[in-house]
């Protein structure tokens, strides 16, 4: 790119900061009296600005020439150039062009540096004037040029002469300046017009991030567990089936950049499965992850439907993907033990009693796993119509005995006694349970059975009996067991000195000579008390003895009595 703006007068702006005037004074004093007006006065700086391809600034061109030189005295400026864009300038250059008396002594970088390269370095930089010196420029002799030659007008000899200088500063870094000093002289009085252009190579910078996204993936095993697992030695990631067991998933792009389609994959092993959905594989669509984002998944575990027992479960690592790059979760394999305790309940009692007799059960309590069952007990239920239940354990409570903790295999046992106060069949229940464990029932059964204890008594109203009078014998049946008696049969047999004379009771008695025979009594209930009596005649004189028999369903031998008479 070259720009170049010429000027003919002293005026300001930006378009007419590329070209400019000084004067050379006539004589000695008029020089002295302007080289000290120059003095108070300075310099009249201008500056030229460079658009690049966008159309933004690219190049700071300032020009710090003099108001006036005295003729045949060097005069010096400075041209400062500054890159004002965001990124490397390359080519540049700075030429000036002069119409009319000056000769260039020197053009060349002074080194200074701002805000790029410090160092002040010149290397690269070339200059040439063509004056005097074919370094980097050319004389300028075409007619385009102002080609020298001189002419006479009203007495006057102008001077056309062309004389120009270049200087390639190389590069500019952003920021960078680098200044031009140059030094030259008119011979004579007169007006030097000088005209300044820039050029630079033309680049077209643009950039683009490069990243590197990075996924890392961290899984934690949560467990809401017993404290009392810790007294049992139990190790880390145990828990009960009940316990709420999580599985928690953190992914992280610690990366720059996004990372893209990132999926989240646990397979799990067999016989575990989530809870929510039953799935025995975990796969979730995280999206895209911007740098520095984190996303956490969190999904609880139990066991699957077809699984009875307890075990342990090793995890194998996790996975998180993403179409670049793939994490796993920092160990191999992560143990997870899930406990299920599972119970036996055993009663052992008598099927049958008496009544008022007690009735002793054994109960027992086995922990059939190899797992810890917390908070064991048992509930016991005894029937209606039991009584006196009497729980032989000192952990007895009301109804309900604590076994406390059963560790796998160990068996728990107490007794529980009671009766009946009527003939019926009791049973005793029972429920065990633990924690987070399926509760057991078992009952026992037990009949109760009254007995039947028949008491018979036999008494003779008159004692001694004269010969030719009668006694009359009192038989009396009286059940006073707990139970009825049945198919209750009595004889009785006269002793030899007496004559049957008559008899009566409860049922009918018939006598063949001294032997006789009561008809069948059906049921004697408990508390009932049957009579028969008969009247015999003492015949002789002697000592006697009536005996009565009594068979039954309960009396399989037979029940005698005798009772002695005196005849006389």
């Amino acid at each position: 790119m070259h720009i170049s703006t010429p000027f003919q007068t002293f005026a300001t702006g930006v378009a007419l900061a590329a070209a400019g005037l000084f004067a050379v004074p006539a004589s000695a004093q008029q020089g002295q009296n302007d080289a000290d007006s120059v003095g108070n006065q300075g310099t009249q700086s201008s500056t030229l600005m460079l658009q690049g391809p966008t159309g933004d600034d690219v190049l700071s061109v300032k020009r710090n020439p003099p108001r006036e030189a005295r003729a045949g005295q060097e005069v010096s400026y400075t041209i400062d150039v500054k890159n004002v864009s965001d990124f490397p300038v390359q080519g540049v250059t700075v030429m000036e062009t002069f119409q009319g008396d000056f000769e260039i002594v020197s053009a060349q970088t002074k080194g200074q540096s701002k805000s790029g390269d410090a160092s002040g370095n010149n290397s690269g930089d070339q200059s040439s004037n063509s004056s005097d010196r074919q370094a980097g420029g050319n004389k300028q002799n075409d007619a385009s040029a102002g080609k020298s030659n001189s002419k006479s007008g009203s007495g006057q000899k102008k001077s056309n002469q062309m004389t120009q200088f270049s200087v390639d500063l190389g590069t500019l870094n952003a920021g960078q300046t680098k200044t031009v000093q140059v030094t030259g002289s008119a011979p004579k009085e007169g007006t030097v017009r000088a005209c300044l252009s820039a050029d630079y190579r033309p680049t077209l910078c643009t950039s683009f991030d490069v990243v590197a996204p990075n996924l890392k993936l961290t899984r934690q095993i949560l467990v809401d567990a017993r404290a009392e697992l810790a007294d049992l030695d139990m190790k880390k990631n145990t828990a009960y089936v009940c316990d709420t067991v999580s599985v928690r998933y953190t992914v992280k792009n610690t990366g720059s950049g996004e990372s893209r389609s990132v999926t989240l994959r646990d397979d799990l092993p067999q016989g575990l499965v989530t809870k929510d959905g039953s799935k025995a594989k975990i796969s979730e669509d995280l999206g895209t992850l911007d740098a520095g984002e984190t996303v956490t998944r969190e999904y609880q575990l139990t066991l699957a439907k077809n699984r009875n027992q307890g075990g342990e479960f090793n995890l194998s690592a996790a996975t998180a993907k993403s179409k670049t790059d793939t994490a796993r979760s920092g160990e191999d394999t992560a143990p997870l033990r899930l406990l299920k305790p599972e119970l036996s309940l055993n009663i052992d009692g008598p099927q049958e009693q008496y009544l008022d007799r007690p009735a002793e059960y054994t109960v027992t309590v086995t922990n059939e796993s190899d797992d810890p069952a917390l908070d064991a007990q048992v509930a016991l239920t005894p029937a209606s119509g039991a009584s006196n239940v009497n729980i032989q354990s000192q952990d007895a409570d009301g109804n309900t005995v604590s076994l406390g903790t059963l560790k796998g295999g160990d068996s728990r046992e107490f007794t529980v006694t009671m009766t009946a106060t009527e003939p019926k069949t009791v049973s005793l229940s029972a429920e065990a349970n633990a924690y987070c464990v399926d509760a057991v029932k078992k009952s026992a059964k037990t009949e109760f059975k009254g007995i039947a204890a028949i008491l018979l008594e036999v008494v003779d109203q008159v004692d001694p009996v004269p010969v030719d009078d009668t006694t009359t014998y009192e038989i009396y049946v009286k059940n006073q067991g707990s139970a009825p008696d049945s198919e209750v049969q009595l004889t009785a047999t006269l002793p030899d000195g007496m004559e049957f004379v008559e008899a009566s009771g409860d049922s009918k008695v018939t006598a063949n000579g001294n032997e006789l025979t009561f008809k069948k009594i059906p049921t004697v209930a408990p508390g009932d008390v049957l009579s028969w009596t008969v009247k015999a005649k003492a015949n002789d004189a002697e000592k006697v003895r009536f005996r009565v028999e009594l068979t039954s369903e309960a009396n399989q031998r037979p029940v005698f009595e005798l009772e002695p008479t005196t005849l006389y």
